[in-house]
């Protein structure tokens, strides 16, 4: 069993190396696949040379030519990975020591669990980074705060009342990466997290450490939260109305499909609220608040497993 690590590479020249160095040499981990987006620094001659130097690092570009985004660059490093399980580290970021050895140890335990989720830490560039990441009132630590059975996974996720999990933390079967259909890649940002949403309808997820980190977060002035920051509102519109279509296209079970509109329902009414329209506000409040009590009433008759 071995894992291909795969990292997107976008204007990542100062770290990529010290992102390559923490995975490269893990146990289990049998290549680290650079896919690289058409840079506008150095990074395209990084990569080169990690490939050149290291049997275990690939590297791997758009064939257009064309810088693609996060989602995309991810998706073509993984359609291009030789193992059964992936894992993600994004190129500013480190992993810890001994990453994979327990989520390795659960999937060979449990042939029936298809990913391992865990904890990731934070590291600050300077003050200032860590000035605009404590102004978003998110803690350090990125995990679930409580831990739950795969079958309540999506409901926590999507209604937001346990925390989440990242990339970083997340080991995965290639065949749920599939299922899953990959990253939206029209999405700029939550990309990420509509992904995990996903992969917790579809799969069964279970998790790992919770309270420790098994990689760091660098935080810094470039990153995509802070760069894609003008508008959140109009990002979580485009993320949740993404996510709604798939529910419904993809046929999700009642109970999916209406915690999924709950939330896109929220974010409308909030849009029509910024825009001054209130009565579409009011509309989309209340209908919240109806869906709401149904979601409340098959919590209560059939548990969070129902959805």
């Amino acid at each position: 069993m071995k894992v291909s690590v795969i990292v997107p590479v976008y204007n990542a020249a100062e770290w990529l190396t010290e992102a390559v160095s923490s995975v490269v040499n893990q146990e289990y981990v049998h290549e680290v696949i650079l896919s690289e987006d058409y840079s506008s620094d150095n990074s395209l001659a990084i990569c080169t040379a990690l490939a050149k130097n290291n049997p275990k690092v690939r590297l791997v570009r758009h064939p257009d030519g064309k810088n693609h985004g996060a989602g995309a660059t991810r998706n073509l490093g993984v359609l291009n990975a030789q193992c059964d399980f992936i894992a993600f580290l994004d190129a500013d970021d480190i992993c810890l020591p001994n990453r994979f050895n327990l989520p390795m140890g659960i999937l060979q335990q449990h042939p029936f669990v298809d990913g391992v989720y865990e904890a990731i830490g934070t590291m600050f560039l300077n003050q200032q980074a860590k000035n605009n990441w404590d102004a978003k009132g998110w803690g350090e630590l990125t995990t679930l705060r409580k831990v739950l059975k795969p079958q309540e996974l999506f409901y926590f996720l999507v209604m937001w009342e346990a925390g989440h999990f990242s990339l970083d933390g997340l080991l995965i079967k290639k065949e749920l990466f599939l299922k899953v259909g990959g990253f939206d890649e029209p999405l700029k940002l939550g990309e990420d997290s509509n992904f995990c949403m996903k992969a917790a309808a579809l799969g069964v997820l279970i998790p790992g450490r919770l309270n420790e980190p098994v990689a760091l977060r660098r935080v810094h002035g470039s990153n995509s939260i802070f760069r894609h920051n003008r508008d959140t509102l109009a990002h979580q519109y485009r993320g949740w109305y993404t996510l709604n279509e798939w529910a419904k296209n993809s046929k999700q079970p009642r109970a999916k499909r209406l915690i999924v509109r709950h939330q896109f329902w929220r974010v409308l009414a909030r849009f029509h609220k910024r825009n001054r329209d209130f009565r579409l506000a009011l509309f989309y409040y209340a209908m919240c608040l109806l869906m709401r009590i149904e979601i409340s009433m098959r919590r209560h008759l059939l548990g969070p497993g129902s959805f």
